[in-house]
Protein backbone atom coordinates (compact mmCIF):
# COMPACT_ATOMS: atom_id res chain seq x y z
CA UNK A 1 0.00 0.00 0.00
CA UNK A 2 1.02 3.60 -0.51
CA UNK A 3 1.42 4.36 3.18
CA UNK A 4 3.18 1.17 4.02
CA UNK A 5 5.50 1.50 1.05
CA UNK A 6 7.06 4.70 2.36
CA UNK A 7 10.43 3.86 3.90
CA UNK A 8 12.65 6.39 5.62
CA UNK A 9 16.32 5.39 5.77
CA UNK A 10 18.34 7.30 8.39
CA UNK A 11 22.10 6.79 8.63
CA UNK A 12 22.86 6.59 12.34
CA UNK A 13 26.04 4.53 12.49
CA UNK A 14 29.26 6.31 13.30
CA UNK A 15 32.73 4.84 12.89
CA UNK A 16 35.44 5.83 15.36
CA UNK A 17 38.97 4.62 15.77
CA UNK A 18 41.93 5.42 17.99
CA UNK A 19 45.31 6.07 16.39
CA UNK A 20 48.72 6.59 17.78
CA UNK A 21 49.47 10.24 17.52
CA UNK A 22 50.83 13.13 19.48
CA UNK A 23 47.26 14.48 19.88
CA UNK A 24 45.63 14.20 23.25
CA UNK A 25 43.60 11.05 23.73
CA UNK A 26 39.96 11.22 22.65
CA UNK A 27 37.39 11.42 25.41
CA UNK A 28 35.84 8.09 26.35
CA UNK A 29 32.76 7.00 24.34
CA UNK A 30 29.49 7.67 26.12
CA UNK A 31 27.51 4.82 27.58
CA UNK A 32 25.18 3.13 25.10
CA UNK A 33 22.05 4.58 26.64
CA UNK A 34 23.55 8.08 26.61
CA UNK A 35 24.68 7.60 23.03
CA UNK A 36 21.15 6.77 22.05
CA UNK A 37 19.97 9.97 23.70
CA UNK A 38 22.58 12.01 21.83
CA UNK A 39 21.75 10.46 18.42
CA UNK A 40 19.87 12.98 16.30
CA UNK A 41 16.21 12.01 15.89
CA UNK A 42 14.29 12.62 12.67
CA UNK A 43 12.04 15.65 12.62
CA UNK A 44 8.28 15.32 12.48
CA UNK A 45 8.34 16.11 8.78
CA UNK A 46 10.78 13.24 8.18
CA UNK A 47 8.64 10.64 9.94
CA UNK A 48 7.08 8.06 7.62
CA UNK A 49 3.40 8.64 6.93
CA UNK A 50 1.25 6.31 9.00
CA UNK A 51 -2.46 5.63 8.56
CA UNK A 52 -4.47 7.33 11.28
CA UNK A 53 -7.90 6.00 12.26
CA UNK A 54 -10.79 8.29 11.36
CA UNK A 55 -13.15 9.50 14.05
CA UNK A 56 -16.74 10.06 12.86
CA UNK A 57 -18.24 13.53 13.13
CA UNK A 58 -21.82 12.40 12.51
CA UNK A 59 -23.84 10.18 14.89
CA UNK A 60 -23.23 6.51 14.26
CA UNK A 61 -26.50 5.06 15.56
CA UNK A 62 -27.92 4.29 12.08
CA UNK A 63 -24.83 2.99 10.29
CA UNK A 64 -25.33 0.39 7.58
CA UNK A 65 -21.80 -0.82 6.81
CA UNK A 66 -20.80 -3.10 3.98
CA UNK A 67 -20.85 -6.06 6.35
CA UNK A 68 -24.62 -5.63 6.78
CA UNK A 69 -25.11 -5.36 3.03
CA UNK A 70 -23.08 -8.53 2.56
CA UNK A 71 -25.23 -10.29 5.13
CA UNK A 72 -28.41 -9.15 3.35
CA UNK A 73 -27.00 -10.38 0.05
CA UNK A 74 -26.15 -13.73 1.62
CA UNK A 75 -29.72 -14.05 2.91
CA UNK A 76 -31.04 -13.14 -0.53
CA UNK A 77 -28.84 -15.63 -2.38
CA UNK A 78 -30.95 -18.78 -1.73
CA UNK A 79 -34.06 -17.01 -3.02
CA UNK A 80 -32.25 -15.79 -6.11
CA UNK A 81 -30.76 -19.22 -6.79
CA UNK A 82 -34.22 -20.72 -6.37
CA UNK A 83 -35.63 -18.25 -8.90
CA UNK A 84 -32.87 -19.00 -11.41
CA UNK A 85 -33.46 -22.73 -11.00
CA UNK A 86 -37.20 -22.20 -11.54
CA UNK A 87 -36.40 -20.32 -14.72
CA UNK A 88 -34.10 -23.10 -15.94
CA UNK A 89 -36.76 -25.71 -15.30
CA UNK A 90 -39.37 -23.64 -17.10
CA UNK A 91 -37.17 -23.60 -20.19
CA UNK A 92 -36.31 -27.28 -19.90
CA UNK A 93 -39.95 -28.30 -19.55
CA UNK A 94 -41.12 -25.86 -22.23
CA UNK A 95 -43.93 -25.03 -19.86
CA UNK A 96 -45.64 -21.67 -19.66
CA UNK A 97 -48.54 -20.40 -17.57
CA UNK A 98 -51.68 -19.11 -19.28
CA UNK A 99 -51.12 -15.96 -21.32
CA UNK A 100 -52.67 -12.51 -21.07
CA UNK A 101 -56.33 -11.67 -21.71
CA UNK A 102 -57.56 -8.57 -23.53
CA UNK A 103 -60.37 -6.70 -21.82
CA UNK A 104 -62.89 -4.85 -23.98
CA UNK A 105 -63.14 -1.58 -22.10
CA UNK A 106 -66.73 -0.96 -23.16
CA UNK A 107 -67.82 -4.14 -21.42
CA UNK A 108 -66.38 -3.11 -18.06
CA UNK A 109 -68.02 -0.09 -16.46
CA UNK A 110 -65.26 0.29 -13.89
CA UNK A 111 -62.63 0.78 -16.63
CA UNK A 112 -64.59 3.66 -18.16
CA UNK A 113 -65.05 5.25 -14.74
CA UNK A 114 -61.33 5.11 -13.98
CA UNK A 115 -60.26 6.37 -17.43
CA UNK A 116 -62.53 9.44 -17.36
CA UNK A 117 -61.75 10.31 -13.73
CA UNK A 118 -57.99 9.89 -14.21
CA UNK A 119 -57.90 12.20 -17.24
CA UNK A 120 -59.93 14.78 -15.33
CA UNK A 121 -57.74 14.54 -12.24
CA UNK A 122 -54.56 14.84 -14.28
CA UNK A 123 -55.92 17.68 -16.41
CA UNK A 124 -55.06 16.07 -19.76
CA UNK A 125 -57.73 14.97 -22.22
CA UNK A 126 -57.62 11.27 -23.05
CA UNK A 127 -57.18 11.23 -26.83
CA UNK A 128 -57.15 7.47 -27.31
CA UNK A 129 -57.87 4.57 -25.00
CA UNK A 130 -55.00 2.06 -24.75
CA UNK A 131 -55.67 -1.64 -24.89
CA UNK A 132 -56.23 -3.11 -21.43
CA UNK A 133 -54.81 -6.55 -20.75
CA UNK A 134 -54.83 -8.66 -17.62
CA UNK A 135 -52.19 -11.24 -16.80
CA UNK A 136 -51.13 -13.35 -13.86
CA UNK A 137 -48.08 -13.03 -11.61
CA UNK A 138 -46.96 -16.42 -12.91
CA UNK A 139 -47.00 -15.14 -16.48
CA UNK A 140 -45.02 -12.05 -15.49
CA UNK A 141 -42.52 -14.30 -13.75
CA UNK A 142 -42.18 -16.53 -16.82
CA UNK A 143 -41.67 -13.55 -19.15
CA UNK A 144 -39.03 -12.13 -16.82
CA UNK A 145 -37.26 -15.49 -16.79
CA UNK A 146 -36.61 -15.17 -20.50
CA UNK A 147 -34.59 -12.04 -19.72
CA UNK A 148 -32.85 -13.59 -16.73
CA UNK A 149 -31.73 -16.73 -18.50
CA UNK A 150 -31.06 -15.30 -21.95
CA UNK A 151 -31.02 -18.89 -23.16
CA UNK A 152 -31.25 -22.33 -21.64
CA UNK A 153 -27.47 -22.63 -21.50
CA UNK A 154 -26.46 -19.21 -20.19
CA UNK A 155 -28.69 -18.10 -17.31
CA UNK A 156 -28.18 -14.48 -16.36
CA UNK A 157 -25.87 -13.85 -19.30
CA UNK A 158 -26.45 -10.18 -19.99
CA UNK A 159 -23.95 -7.42 -20.51
CA UNK A 160 -23.76 -5.10 -17.50
CA UNK A 161 -23.50 -1.33 -17.42
CA UNK A 162 -20.62 0.72 -16.03
CA UNK A 163 -22.79 1.50 -13.01
CA UNK A 164 -23.41 -2.21 -12.40
CA UNK A 165 -19.63 -2.81 -12.39
CA UNK A 166 -19.28 0.06 -9.91
CA UNK A 167 -21.86 -1.38 -7.52
CA UNK A 168 -20.27 -4.82 -7.77
CA UNK A 169 -16.79 -3.38 -7.12
CA UNK A 170 -18.08 -1.71 -3.95
CA UNK A 171 -19.63 -5.00 -2.86
CA UNK A 172 -23.18 -3.62 -2.85
CA UNK A 173 -24.38 -6.34 -5.20
CA UNK A 174 -23.18 -9.88 -5.76
CA UNK A 175 -21.21 -9.93 -8.99
CA UNK A 176 -22.34 -13.50 -9.64
CA UNK A 177 -25.98 -12.51 -10.05
CA UNK A 178 -25.79 -10.59 -13.29
CA UNK A 179 -27.75 -7.39 -13.97
CA UNK A 180 -30.87 -9.12 -15.27
CA UNK A 181 -31.23 -11.08 -12.05
CA UNK A 182 -31.66 -7.82 -10.16
CA UNK A 183 -34.15 -6.64 -12.77
CA UNK A 184 -36.04 -9.89 -12.21
CA UNK A 185 -36.55 -8.99 -8.55
CA UNK A 186 -38.32 -5.85 -9.68
CA UNK A 187 -40.27 -7.48 -12.51
CA UNK A 188 -41.90 -10.13 -10.35
CA UNK A 189 -43.23 -7.44 -8.01
CA UNK A 190 -44.95 -5.28 -10.61
CA UNK A 191 -48.71 -4.81 -10.46
CA UNK A 192 -49.04 -3.07 -13.79
CA UNK A 193 -47.10 -1.75 -16.77
CA UNK A 194 -47.58 0.62 -19.66
CA UNK A 195 -45.93 0.14 -23.05
CA UNK A 196 -46.08 2.12 -26.27
CA UNK A 197 -44.80 0.40 -29.38
CA UNK A 198 -45.77 -0.27 -33.02
CA UNK A 199 -48.71 -2.62 -33.25
CA UNK A 200 -47.87 -6.03 -34.70
CA UNK A 201 -48.52 -6.15 -38.46
CA UNK A 202 -49.28 -2.44 -38.77
CA UNK A 203 -47.45 0.83 -39.21
CA UNK A 204 -49.45 2.48 -36.44
CA UNK A 205 -48.31 2.94 -32.88
CA UNK A 206 -50.21 1.06 -30.19
CA UNK A 207 -50.42 1.62 -26.45
CA UNK A 208 -51.28 -1.03 -23.92
CA UNK A 209 -51.78 -1.25 -20.18
CA UNK A 210 -51.28 -4.63 -18.53
CA UNK A 211 -52.75 -5.26 -15.09
CA UNK A 212 -51.30 -8.07 -13.00
CA UNK A 213 -54.20 -9.73 -11.19
CA UNK A 214 -54.46 -12.81 -8.99
CA UNK A 215 -56.56 -14.90 -8.80
CA UNK A 216 -59.04 -12.64 -10.62
CA UNK A 217 -59.40 -8.88 -11.10
CA UNK A 218 -58.81 -7.68 -7.54
CA UNK A 219 -59.89 -4.58 -5.65
CA UNK A 220 -56.52 -2.91 -6.18
CA UNK A 221 -56.88 -2.93 -9.96
CA UNK A 222 -58.61 0.50 -10.26
CA UNK A 223 -55.71 2.31 -8.57
CA UNK A 224 -53.15 0.39 -10.66
CA UNK A 225 -55.05 1.17 -13.87
CA UNK A 226 -55.20 4.86 -12.96
CA UNK A 227 -51.45 4.94 -12.39
CA UNK A 228 -50.69 3.30 -15.73
CA UNK A 229 -53.19 5.50 -17.59
CA UNK A 230 -51.27 8.54 -16.37
CA UNK A 231 -48.21 7.14 -18.15
CA UNK A 232 -50.37 7.01 -21.27
CA UNK A 233 -51.35 10.66 -20.75
CA UNK A 234 -47.69 11.53 -20.30
CA UNK A 235 -46.93 9.89 -23.62
CA UNK A 236 -49.48 12.19 -25.28
CA UNK A 237 -47.18 15.07 -24.29
CA UNK A 238 -43.73 13.57 -24.88
CA UNK A 239 -42.35 10.38 -26.38
CA UNK A 240 -41.28 8.84 -23.07
CA UNK A 241 -40.01 5.62 -24.70
CA UNK A 242 -37.76 7.55 -27.09
CA UNK A 243 -36.45 9.72 -24.25
CA UNK A 244 -35.60 6.64 -22.20
CA UNK A 245 -33.43 5.44 -25.08
CA UNK A 246 -31.71 8.79 -25.65
CA UNK A 247 -30.88 9.39 -21.98
CA UNK A 248 -27.71 7.35 -21.88
CA UNK A 249 -26.30 8.17 -18.43
CA UNK A 250 -27.57 7.13 -15.03
CA UNK A 251 -28.23 10.69 -13.89
CA UNK A 252 -30.58 11.69 -16.71
CA UNK A 253 -32.35 8.35 -16.67
CA UNK A 254 -33.02 8.90 -12.97
CA UNK A 255 -34.56 12.28 -13.85
CA UNK A 256 -36.96 10.66 -16.29
CA UNK A 257 -37.82 7.73 -14.04
CA UNK A 258 -38.24 9.79 -10.88
CA UNK A 259 -40.34 12.46 -12.57
CA UNK A 260 -42.68 10.18 -14.53
CA UNK A 261 -43.26 7.77 -11.66
CA UNK A 262 -43.76 10.48 -9.08
CA UNK A 263 -46.24 12.26 -11.34
CA UNK A 264 -48.17 9.01 -11.85
CA UNK A 265 -48.07 8.10 -8.16
CA UNK A 266 -49.25 11.52 -7.00
CA UNK A 267 -51.97 11.89 -9.63
CA UNK A 268 -53.42 8.37 -9.61
CA UNK A 269 -56.86 7.91 -8.10
CA UNK A 270 -57.20 6.46 -4.64
CA UNK A 271 -59.83 6.00 -1.95
CA UNK A 272 -60.36 9.77 -1.69
CA UNK A 273 -61.91 9.76 -5.18
CA UNK A 274 -65.57 8.81 -5.53
CA UNK A 275 -65.16 7.27 -9.01
CA UNK A 276 -62.34 5.11 -7.71
CA UNK A 277 -64.52 3.92 -4.86
CA UNK A 278 -67.42 3.21 -7.23
CA UNK A 279 -65.07 1.10 -9.41
CA UNK A 280 -63.97 -0.85 -6.34
CA UNK A 281 -67.60 -1.54 -5.40
CA UNK A 282 -68.34 -2.78 -8.91
CA UNK A 283 -65.44 -5.21 -8.67
CA UNK A 284 -66.53 -6.31 -5.22
CA UNK A 285 -69.95 -7.13 -6.59
CA UNK A 286 -68.24 -9.28 -9.23
CA UNK A 287 -66.35 -11.22 -6.57
CA UNK A 288 -63.10 -9.25 -6.54
CA UNK A 289 -60.92 -9.65 -3.48
CA UNK A 290 -57.44 -8.90 -2.25
CA UNK A 291 -54.43 -9.31 -4.51
CA UNK A 292 -52.34 -12.43 -3.80
CA UNK A 293 -48.68 -12.13 -4.87
CA UNK A 294 -47.15 -15.15 -6.54
CA UNK A 295 -43.72 -14.95 -4.93
CA UNK A 296 -42.26 -13.67 -1.69
CA UNK A 297 -41.16 -10.02 -2.13
CA UNK A 298 -37.40 -9.91 -2.41
CA UNK A 299 -36.66 -6.26 -3.07
CA UNK A 300 -36.66 -5.34 0.63
CA UNK A 301 -33.29 -7.13 0.83
CA UNK A 302 -31.72 -4.99 -1.88
CA UNK A 303 -29.10 -2.38 -0.91
CA UNK A 304 -30.70 1.02 -0.34
CA UNK A 305 -28.86 2.49 -3.35
CA UNK A 306 -30.80 0.08 -5.56
CA UNK A 307 -34.15 -0.22 -3.81
CA UNK A 308 -34.48 3.54 -3.41
CA UNK A 309 -33.80 4.13 -7.08
CA UNK A 310 -36.33 1.46 -8.09
CA UNK A 311 -39.01 2.21 -5.53
CA UNK A 312 -38.27 5.67 -4.16
CA UNK A 313 -40.83 7.40 -6.41
CA UNK A 314 -43.53 5.05 -5.14
CA UNK A 315 -42.62 5.52 -1.46
CA UNK A 316 -42.39 9.27 -1.16
CA UNK A 317 -43.81 12.39 -2.76
CA UNK A 318 -41.61 14.49 -4.98
CA UNK A 319 -41.17 17.86 -3.30
CA UNK A 320 -39.94 19.28 -6.58
CA UNK A 321 -43.33 18.86 -8.29
CA UNK A 322 -45.20 20.18 -5.27
CA UNK A 323 -43.02 23.29 -5.06
CA UNK A 324 -43.40 23.84 -8.78
CA UNK A 325 -47.17 23.57 -8.49
CA UNK A 326 -47.20 26.05 -5.63
CA UNK A 327 -45.18 28.54 -7.68
CA UNK A 328 -46.74 28.14 -11.10
CA UNK A 329 -50.06 26.28 -10.76
CA UNK A 330 -51.44 22.83 -11.47
CA UNK A 331 -50.82 22.87 -15.22
CA UNK A 332 -47.07 23.33 -14.80
CA UNK A 333 -46.35 19.60 -14.77
CA UNK A 334 -47.38 19.34 -18.41
CA UNK A 335 -44.89 22.08 -19.21
CA UNK A 336 -42.31 20.29 -17.09
CA UNK A 337 -42.65 17.16 -19.22
CA UNK A 338 -41.86 19.29 -22.28
CA UNK A 339 -38.87 20.86 -20.53
CA UNK A 340 -37.34 18.12 -18.43
CA UNK A 341 -34.59 18.87 -15.93
CA UNK A 342 -31.12 18.12 -17.26
CA UNK A 343 -29.86 16.44 -14.10
CA UNK A 344 -31.00 15.16 -10.74
CA UNK A 345 -29.35 18.31 -9.37
CA UNK A 346 -32.06 20.36 -11.07
CA UNK A 347 -34.73 17.92 -9.92
CA UNK A 348 -33.56 18.22 -6.31
CA UNK A 349 -33.21 22.01 -6.39
CA UNK A 350 -36.04 24.01 -7.95
CA UNK A 351 -33.93 27.18 -8.05
CA UNK A 352 -31.27 25.43 -10.13
CA UNK A 353 -33.92 24.15 -12.52
CA UNK A 354 -35.37 27.63 -13.00
CA UNK A 355 -31.87 29.06 -13.44
CA UNK A 356 -31.08 26.25 -15.93
CA UNK A 357 -27.87 25.42 -14.07
CA UNK A 358 -26.09 22.82 -16.20
CA UNK A 359 -23.75 20.10 -14.96
CA UNK A 360 -20.05 20.82 -15.35
CA UNK A 361 -18.34 19.58 -18.49
CA UNK A 362 -16.13 16.78 -17.14
CA UNK A 363 -14.69 15.70 -20.49
CA UNK A 364 -11.27 17.18 -19.71
CA UNK A 365 -10.87 14.49 -17.04
CA UNK A 366 -10.84 11.70 -19.60
CA UNK A 367 -7.15 11.88 -20.64
CA UNK A 368 -6.06 11.97 -16.99
CA UNK A 369 -8.31 9.10 -15.94
CA UNK A 370 -7.11 6.97 -18.84
CA UNK A 371 -3.49 7.50 -17.72
CA UNK A 372 -4.03 6.63 -14.05
CA UNK A 373 -4.39 2.81 -14.00
CA UNK A 374 -1.05 1.00 -13.67
CA UNK A 375 0.27 -0.23 -17.00
CA UNK A 376 -1.26 -1.47 -20.20
CA UNK A 377 -2.86 -4.46 -18.53
CA UNK A 378 -5.83 -2.28 -17.52
CA UNK A 379 -8.14 -1.28 -20.37
CA UNK A 380 -11.23 0.90 -20.19
CA UNK A 381 -14.40 -1.13 -20.59
CA UNK A 382 -16.59 -0.27 -23.55
CA UNK A 383 -18.58 -1.92 -26.31
CA UNK A 384 -19.29 -4.79 -26.59
CA UNK A 385 -18.58 -5.54 -22.92
CA UNK A 386 -21.09 -3.00 -21.63
CA UNK A 387 -24.79 -3.21 -22.33
CA UNK A 388 -25.03 0.32 -23.72
CA UNK A 389 -21.56 0.40 -25.27
CA UNK A 390 -20.67 3.49 -23.21
CA UNK A 391 -17.35 3.37 -21.40
CA UNK A 392 -18.23 6.13 -18.95
CA UNK A 393 -21.21 7.29 -16.95
CA UNK A 394 -22.53 10.18 -14.85
CA UNK A 395 -24.14 9.06 -11.60
CA UNK A 396 -25.42 12.45 -10.44
CA UNK A 397 -26.29 14.27 -7.23
CA UNK A 398 -29.17 11.94 -6.39
CA UNK A 399 -26.87 8.92 -6.43
CA UNK A 400 -24.22 10.72 -4.36
CA UNK A 401 -26.87 11.57 -1.80
CA UNK A 402 -28.17 7.99 -1.72
CA UNK A 403 -24.66 6.55 -1.42
CA UNK A 404 -23.88 8.65 1.65
CA UNK A 405 -27.26 8.36 3.35
CA UNK A 406 -27.57 4.59 2.82
CA UNK A 407 -24.41 3.87 4.84
CA UNK A 408 -24.53 6.68 7.39
CA UNK A 409 -28.28 6.66 7.99
CA UNK A 410 -28.20 10.47 8.01
CA UNK A 411 -30.53 11.74 5.27
CA UNK A 412 -30.35 15.44 6.11
CA UNK A 413 -26.57 15.50 6.40
CA UNK A 414 -26.20 13.48 3.19
CA UNK A 415 -28.44 15.93 1.34
CA UNK A 416 -26.30 18.82 2.55
CA UNK A 417 -23.07 17.05 1.60
CA UNK A 418 -24.30 16.31 -1.93
CA UNK A 419 -26.00 19.67 -2.51
CA UNK A 420 -22.90 21.26 -4.05
CA UNK A 421 -22.53 18.55 -6.72
CA UNK A 422 -21.47 20.09 -10.00
CA UNK A 423 -20.71 17.05 -12.16
CA UNK A 424 -19.10 13.63 -12.09
CA UNK A 425 -17.55 11.02 -14.34
CA UNK A 426 -17.34 7.25 -13.77
CA UNK A 427 -14.85 5.12 -15.72
CA UNK A 428 -14.43 1.35 -15.37
CA UNK A 429 -11.31 -0.60 -16.33
CA UNK A 430 -10.81 -4.34 -16.62
CA UNK A 431 -7.63 -6.31 -16.15
CA UNK A 432 -6.72 -7.95 -19.45
CA UNK A 433 -5.08 -10.99 -17.88
CA UNK A 434 -7.79 -11.61 -15.28
CA UNK A 435 -11.22 -10.73 -14.03
CA UNK A 436 -10.21 -7.73 -11.92
CA UNK A 437 -12.20 -4.51 -12.26
CA UNK A 438 -10.89 -1.05 -11.36
CA UNK A 439 -13.44 1.75 -11.02
CA UNK A 440 -12.68 5.49 -10.82
CA UNK A 441 -15.38 8.00 -9.93
CA UNK A 442 -14.42 11.69 -10.04
CA UNK A 443 -16.79 14.29 -8.55
CA UNK A 444 -16.59 18.07 -8.96
CA UNK A 445 -18.41 20.58 -6.77
CA UNK A 446 -19.60 24.10 -7.49
CA UNK A 447 -17.16 25.97 -5.26
CA UNK A 448 -14.46 25.44 -2.65
CA UNK A 449 -16.84 25.48 0.32
CA UNK A 450 -19.18 22.94 -1.26
CA UNK A 451 -16.16 20.82 -2.20
CA UNK A 452 -15.14 20.74 1.47
CA UNK A 453 -18.74 19.93 2.42
CA UNK A 454 -18.87 17.10 -0.10
CA UNK A 455 -15.54 15.69 1.06
CA UNK A 456 -16.82 15.74 4.65
CA UNK A 457 -19.82 13.68 3.55
CA UNK A 458 -17.63 11.18 1.69
CA UNK A 459 -15.41 10.95 4.77
CA UNK A 460 -18.41 9.97 6.89
CA UNK A 461 -19.53 7.51 4.21
CA UNK A 462 -16.10 5.85 4.21
CA UNK A 463 -16.14 5.54 8.00
CA UNK A 464 -19.68 4.14 8.16
CA UNK A 465 -19.23 1.85 5.14
CA UNK A 466 -16.14 0.35 6.76
CA UNK A 467 -17.79 0.08 10.20
CA UNK A 468 -15.18 2.45 11.63
CA UNK A 469 -12.14 0.76 10.09
CA UNK A 470 -11.25 3.53 7.63
CA UNK A 471 -7.98 5.44 8.00
CA UNK A 472 -6.56 8.70 6.73
CA UNK A 473 -3.18 9.83 5.35
CA UNK A 474 -1.54 13.19 4.73
CA UNK A 475 -3.99 15.29 6.74
CA UNK A 476 -6.77 13.08 5.40
CA UNK A 477 -6.06 13.86 1.78
CA UNK A 478 -6.31 10.10 1.26
CA UNK A 479 -8.93 8.05 3.09
CA UNK A 480 -8.66 4.30 2.79
CA UNK A 481 -10.10 0.96 3.71
CA UNK A 482 -9.17 -2.51 2.52
CA UNK A 483 -12.52 -4.25 2.27
CA UNK A 484 -12.67 -8.07 2.17
CA UNK A 485 -13.02 -8.05 -1.62
CA UNK A 486 -11.49 -4.75 -2.82
CA UNK A 487 -9.57 -1.72 -1.66
CA UNK A 488 -11.41 1.61 -1.47
CA UNK A 489 -9.78 5.04 -1.49
CA UNK A 490 -11.37 8.48 -1.19
CA UNK A 491 -8.96 11.19 -2.32
CA UNK A 492 -9.11 14.99 -2.19
CA UNK A 493 -6.88 16.21 -5.02
CA UNK A 494 -6.90 18.67 -7.93
CA UNK A 495 -10.09 20.39 -6.68
CA UNK A 496 -11.83 17.05 -7.24
CA UNK A 497 -13.14 14.22 -5.08
CA UNK A 498 -11.95 10.82 -6.26
CA UNK A 499 -13.23 7.37 -5.35
CA UNK A 500 -11.01 4.52 -6.53
CA UNK A 501 -12.14 0.92 -6.01
CA UNK A 502 -10.49 -2.32 -7.07
CA UNK A 503 -7.67 -4.76 -6.25
CA UNK A 504 -5.38 -3.28 -3.58
CA UNK A 505 -2.16 -3.18 -5.63
CA UNK A 506 -3.88 -1.52 -8.59
CA UNK A 507 -5.72 0.94 -6.36
CA UNK A 508 -2.55 2.00 -4.53
CA UNK A 509 -0.59 2.48 -7.76
CA UNK A 510 -3.47 4.40 -9.28
CA UNK A 511 -3.64 6.56 -6.15
CA UNK A 512 0.10 7.25 -6.36
CA UNK A 513 -0.22 8.15 -10.05
CA UNK A 514 -3.05 10.54 -9.21
CA UNK A 515 -1.14 12.24 -6.39
CA UNK A 516 1.76 12.82 -8.78
CA UNK A 517 -0.50 15.12 -10.81
CA UNK A 518 -0.24 18.73 -9.68
CA UNK A 519 -2.40 20.79 -12.06
CA UNK A 520 -5.78 21.41 -10.36
CA UNK A 521 -8.96 21.62 -12.39
CA UNK A 522 -10.66 25.00 -12.49
CA UNK A 523 -14.16 23.88 -11.58
CA UNK A 524 -14.79 27.14 -9.77
CA UNK A 525 -13.32 30.66 -10.11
Amino acid sequence: MLARGLILCILAAMVAFAACSDDPPAPPAPAPELAAQQTQQPTQAEQPAQPAPLAPQWPRDNWRPLSQVAQANAELRPDIEREIEWCRESFANASAPPGSTLLVAGEYEWIGLIAAATAEARGIALETMPAIWITSPEQVRAESCRQVTGSRETPGAARPSARWHWLAALGLIDADWGPTVLAHLVNVEQRGRYVHQPAVGTRQDASAVTLVVNPSIDLGAPAVLSHELIHHLQYQIIDTADLAQSYADTDRRAVLHWLLETDATRSALDSTNSDHNRAVELLREQGGGAYQPAVIPLYDHLPAELSDRFYGPYRRANEFIELLRQDDGESVVGDLLRNLPDSTEQLLHLDKYKADEQPLDMSELTPLIDALPPGDEWQRLGAPLLVDGRDQDTLGELYLRLLISASTGRDAEASTAAAGWGGDRLHVFQEQAGAGVLALWAIAFDDADEHAQGMAGLREWQIAFSAGQAWGLADEQVLGWDAPHNAIRVIDHLNTAWLIVGPAAAVDQTTANLLNQDEPFAWWP
